[in-house]
């Protein structure tokens, strides 16, 4: 089997499809950021038309996980 030296550990550059909604993407959306697509808002969209408190909980969670990773680091690290 020949080994082609200029193709080796290239691969072909991935695509972004916008037009498919990602989770990442539509929390991104319902947290007021702007890294989302027209797709990830609508599934945003429909999601919040059934679950309205969902930006809400979601902001709460993350706020949550700040504090906890702000109040951890200021454990004092015994002998270290």
């Amino acid at each position: 089997m020949a080994n082609n030296s200029s193709s080796v550990g290239q691969q072909a550059p991935a695509v972004l499809d916008t037009s498919v909604p990602h989770a990442a993407r539509v929390w991104n959306y319902w947290l007021g950021g702007k890294d989302n697509f027209a797709a990830d808002r609508e599934v945003g969209d429909q999601v919040r038309d059934v679950y309205p408190e969902i930006g809400y909980h979601g902001r709460n969670h993350c706020a949550r996980k700040r504090s906890a990773v702000l109040s951890s680091s200021a454990i004092p690290s015994h002998g270290r």
